[in-house]
Parts: C-alpha cells; sequence; structure tokens
C-alpha cells in the first residue's frame, strides 16, 4: 500500500511538471502571437500612411485646377511648375521600405516569412524554403 502511494505521489510530481512546462509553452506561444500581431498592426499603420501619401500626390496631379495657366495668361500651372517633384519624392519614400529577397530557385519576387522563424521564406510557386541571403534550402 505504502508503495502504491510513493507511485502516485511521484506520478503527480510528474503531471504537475508537466503541467507547468505546458503553462510556460502557452504563455511563450501568447508572448510570441502578441509580438507579431504587434509587427502587423505597425506594418498595416505604415502601409495605410503610405496609401494616404499616394492619394495626396496623385489627387495633387489629378486636380484639373492645377493644370490650369493663371488667370493673367503666363506663367507656369501648378503641375508644370512642380516639375514632377512631389511624384519623385514618393517614389523616393518608397525606396526606403525593406525587401525581402526573391527566390533562388524560380526568382519570385514576393515569397512568404515564415511565421516563426525570421529570415526564413516559402516560394509558394516552386515550393521551396529558403533563408535570406543563401541558395541553401
Amino acid at each position: 500500500m505504502l508503495a502504491a502511494l510513493e507511485e502516485s505521489q511521484q506520478r503527480i510530481g510528474k503531471l504537475e511538471l508537466y503541467i507547468k512546462s505546458l503553462e510556460f509553452n502557452r504563455e511563450d506561444t501568447q508572448k510570441r502571437a502578441n509580438e507579431k500581431l504587434r509587427e502587423r498592426d505597425t506594418k498595416l499603420a505604415e502601409a495605410q500612411q503610405t496609401i494616404a501619401r499616394q492619394r495626396e500626390v496623385l489627387d495633387f496631379y489629378a486636380n484639373q485646377e492645377h493644370w490650369e495657366l493663371p488667370s493673367f495668361g503666363r506663367g507656369q500651372s501648378m503641375v508644370t511648375s512642380d516639375r514632377g517633384s512631389k511624384a519623385r519624392e514618393l517614389l523616393e519614400e518608397g525606396t526606403a521600405m525593406p525587401v525581402t529577397s526573391n527566390c533562388p530557385t524560380c526568382g519570385n519576387q514576393h515569397p512568404i516569412n515564415h511565421p516563426s522563424r525570421p529570415g526564413i521564406y516559402l516560394c509558394v510557386p516552386c515550393d521551396y524554403v529558403y533563408e535570406e541571403g543563401s541558395d541553401k534550402a
């Protein structure tokens, strides 16, 4: 009877350790998920800002009033005097965005980021998994 009690206590101890490890893994997974969610929210906010800036520049060039010459007949329109500087500024803003590497197998320019391993990508067209900056799968 005593041996069965000791065995049950050992089993309870092991189960308690197992439960603690599950709780730790759950908390760790939740932390990583929250971090990923914050990253996605940041990227979404940045994309929304970029879209708003692009809309602003497109509205400038699309506005017919900006193409009209001054009423006194001399000078340039707002678009002509701008000489495309708003568009160039917008394009320069876009070059600062991070670009993921192309797939070394097929050259696909839109790989999928691995959800839990930064720097690891999946190329959907050729089903190739690779590390950023290397030719190794």
